[in-house]
Parts: structure tokens; C-alpha cells; sequence
């Protein structure tokens, strides 16, 4: 063969690969990837060390939703040609995506390495920082892409969440701030932004801050529930009911919404629904302590004892060292006549919390009753001890050493 005719064949074999590579590609930009992964399939074959055929088939992959698979196109591209940033960035965006953190951050800084001007690099870097719990990491990474990419709102929205993460708020509140001007209508910014000024107890700030996500994602659930969050804070326990009940009526699932809704009506005395919505917490929430806890004291007030007290007993079983809903408990017991068992509940709370005032008083109660006179006394003393002017303390203890020097009923 002449050398004119082998330098057509080449020429001839390299316009095929070039056409093959370039209906890969636009295969993939029509959505058609299994077509597109064929074609570079079929490039490979001739020849398996086309770097750029194997990145394209891992793009047609990534967007096929074959991660595992593109990432040993990518890892393959990188082995051919390691000193090329964009193989790396596309392995670690892919891995970013798998959620395997430790590849997608060394992936990004060997981007930097190689190109520190990398368009994103330092962008997923920090986003890579931050899904790991490395806040201060992520910080550094936002800083560098800001300061290439100032102009960004998702920049200063990213770097709003690590510092608020971290514990910055007025920082976050400052980046949060920043997107907003860049991106006025982002409803996820404003719920942000409202969480942050939560944590600096701006009630007022915050609330007009979910206002603002509310008017342009009326649907958002979580922002209905931080809403009546901030209501609560505020207290104004009706409007916190109504933001509950609105967040609730776009996602009836949502636990904690339910729960404040039944801790509202519980504050406002209607006690039937307030059991309504604790019974739903739990439904969807077993373990929810408090709403265990809620739930008896709800009970109570309907005077359904037996029921405030298996509800008690729930919680118990969560938290059996909780002073609270031994006391509740033995307040219970005594409603019920039940002395002995009374007086074990607040004897628990007594371990738990000597100067317990509540049941103190129960046991002196419980103790009263069971003749006990003496005993009983010293409780009210010791009430007496801890806070001199409780009048309650005072008229028991009057009514029993009545009793003991046979002047009472």
C-alpha cells in the first residue's frame, strides 16, 4: 500500500470516528441515550482510548440516570487522560449525586488543582463540604466561588445555609439577604432567611419573612408550620392554630404541625380536639414523647383518668426518668383514689427532682388520705421551705394539724 493510500485510509478511518462521536452526542441531547451510548459503544470498540468518547458516554449515562455506570466512564477518561479538569469535575458531580461525598470532594479539589478557576469547582466543592457536616470547609470553598462569581444568588444562598448551620445567623441572614437582591422571587431564600432569624428570636422579622415565601409558594407546608412556629413565639396562639391548620391542610402528615395544632388547642382549652390531633401524632409518630404527654394532660381536663394514664404510661415507657409525667401521673391517681399508687409516682418525682413543689403537694394529698396525717404534714413544711408563701401549702398544713388536735372533720 502506498503512503498516499494510507493516509487516506486514516483520514477515512478518523472522519468515522468523528461521526460517530458527533451522532453520539447529539443522540444525547435528543433524550435518545440508550441510541447515543450505542455510538460510542460502537467508537470504543475501535477505539478504547478516546478519552473524550468515554466522558460523553458517562454525560450520556448521568443523564440516562446510570450514575454507577458514568462514573467508571469518567474514572476510565481520567486514566487516559488525567491532567483534563473536566473529567474530574464530571466524576465528582456524578459521585456528588450517589452521595459518595469523600469522592465527589476529592474529585472537585483535584478540579481546583488543575484549574483553579474551574467553572463551578469551588461551587460543588463547598456543596460537597456542606453535605458531609464540614460547615467551616464549606464556608472556606462559598468564600472562593463568591469571590470569582459575585453575581450568583445561588452562591449566597448556599453560603447562607453553611453559616447558618454553623451557628452565624446574622452572617446568614446577611448572605440570605444578598441572593434576595439578586432573586427576589425565590420562596426557598425567604423560608430560609425566617429560620435564621427564628434562631435569633426575631419573631416579628421572621414571620414577615415566611409572609413573603408563603405569597409566592402558597403550598409549602413547612413554611405554614414555621409561620405558626413564630405565631406561637409571638403569642398569639389563635393565628399559631390557623398557620398550623393551613400546613396541615397541604400535607395532613406533617407530625409536627399536628402536634402544634393539639399544643394550641390545648392552650385554648378544647380539649377534645386538642386529644384529636395529639391521637394523630402518634398515629404518625409513635414515639412522640410529647405528644404522649399532651395527650394525658388532655385527658385529664376531659376527666377521662383511666385514658390520661395509659397515655402517661406511654410516655414513660420513652422517657421513664421524666419527672413531668410522673407528677401529672400521680395527681391522676389520686383523682382515681388511688393513694398507694399515687404516692409511688411522686416518690419516683422525689428521686428525680427532690424539690418538686407539684408533688410534694400530691404526696402530702396522697398521704392525707390515707390517714397518714404526720406524714403528710412534713410535706407541706417542705413546701413551706422551699417557697414560704405558697398558700395552698399553708392551708393544707392548717387543715391537718386541725385535725391532728381533733378540731377538724
Amino acid at each position: 500500500m502506498s503512503v498516499e493510500t494510507m493516509s487516506q485510509a486514516v483520514q477515512t478511518e478518523t472522519t468515522f470516528s468523528q461521526d460517530l462521536l458527533q451522532q453520539g452526542i447529539a443522540l444525547s441531547q435528543e433524550g435518545n441515550y440508550a441510541a447515543a451510548i450505542a455510538q460510542f459503544d460502537q467508537l470504543l470498540q475501535q477505539e478504547p482510548s478516546n478519552a473524550l468518547a468515554w466522558y460523553e458516554k458517562g454525560n450520556a449515562l448521568v443523564d440516562g440516570a446510570q450514575l454507577e455506570a458514568a462514573i467508571a466512564c469518567y474514572t476510565e477518561a481520567i486514566h487516559l487522560e488525567p491532567q483534563t479538569p473536566t473529567y474530574h469535575y464530571a466524576l465528582g458531580w456524578a459521585a456528588y449525586n450517589l452521595g459518595q461525598l469523600e469522592q465527589a470532594t476529592a474529585s472537585f479539589q483535584q478540579v481546583i488543582e488543575l484549574q483553579s478557576d474551574f467553572p463551578n469547582a469551588y461551587y460543588s466543592l463547598g456543596l460537597s463540604f456542606y453535605c458531609q457536616g464540614d460547615y467551616e470547609a464549606a464556608i472556606g470553598a462559598l468564600s472562593h466561588a463568591l469571590e470569582q462569581h459575585s453575581g450568583i444568588a445561588d452562591l449566597w444562598y448556599s453560603q447562607g445555609l453553611a453559616l447558618h448551620a454553623s451557628g452565624r445567623y446574622e452572617g446568614a441572614v446577611k448572605h440570605y439577604n444578598r441572593a434576595l437582591e439578586l432573586n427576589p422571587e425565590d420562596a426557598a431564600t425567604y423560608s430560609c432567611r425566617g429560620a435564621a432569624l427564628m434562631a435569633l428570636a426575631d419573631y416579628g422579622a421572621a414571620m414577615n419573612s415566611y409572609d413573603k415565601a408563603l405569597s409566592l409558594n402558597p403550598e409549602d407546608a413547612e413554611a405554614w408550620y414555621q409561620w405558626a412556629q413564630c405565631k406561637k413565639k409571638l403569642g398569639q396562639v389563635k393565628d399559631a392554630l390557623l398557620g398550623y391548620e393551613k400546613a396541615l391542610g397541604v400535607n395532613r402528615n406533617h407530625g409536627e404541625a399536628a402536634y402544634g395544632r393539639g399544643s394550641a388547642l390545648l392552650k385554648l382549652g378544647e380539649w377534645e380536639g386538642a386529644v384529636a390531633s395529639f391521637d394523630w401524632v402518634v398515629q404518625l409518630q409513635p414515639d412522640h414523647f410529647e405528644a404522649w404527654f399532651s395527650r394525658g394532660i388532655a385527658l385529664k381536663n376531659l376527666k377521662q383518668f383511666e385514658a390520661a394514664i395509659a397515655s402517661y404510661d406511654q410516655a414513660l415507657e420513652l422517657r421513664p426518668e421524666d419527672h413531668r409525667v410522673w407528677a401529672n401521673r400521680s395527681s391522676v391517681l389520686i383523682s382515681l383514689k388511688r393513694y398507694e399508687e399515687a404516692l409511688a409516682s411522686c416518690d419516683k418525682v422525689l428521686a428525680l427532682k427532690p424539690d418538686d413543689v407539684n408533688a410534694l403537694n400530691n404526696r402530702g394529698n396522697a398521704l392525707f388520705h390515707l390517714g397518714q396525717l404526720e406524714a403528710a404534714i412534713a410535706c407541706f413544711e417542705k413546701i413551706l421551705e422551699i417557697n414560704p408563701d405558697d398558700a395552698k401549702a399553708k392551708q393544707n398544713r392548717s387543715v391537718i394539724v386541725k385535725r391532728l388536735q381533733g378540731h377538724g372533720p
